[in-house]
């Protein structure tokens, strides 16, 4: 409300940034939910973390192509 004052924000513009923080909040606190039910060996390691010097014989390149979102569309659904 006080930045809506200040910054004299439309009506729209207000209601769209309360919308998308409450929107973002709710996706972090969804993620939060889904790690800490999933079972998984705490801390949690994303892969951009992963050492790959430990394990030399892993293919990096293999590895994060496998893992980004591009990777399905183009190996197993068919357009």
């Amino acid at each position: 409300m006080d930045k809506a004052g200040k910054e004299t924000l439309g009506y729209y513009e207000f209601i769209s940034g309360i919308v998308q923080a409450e929107a973002a909040a709710r996706q972090q606190r969804r993620m939060e939910y889904l790690v800490k039910n999933s079972r998984l060996p705490q801390p949690l390691v994303m892969l951009a973390g992963f050492d790959f010097d430990f394990q030399p014989r892993l293919d990096r390149r293999l590895i994060m192509d496998l893992a980004s979102p591009g990777c399905m569309k183009r190996r197993w659904i068919k357009e």
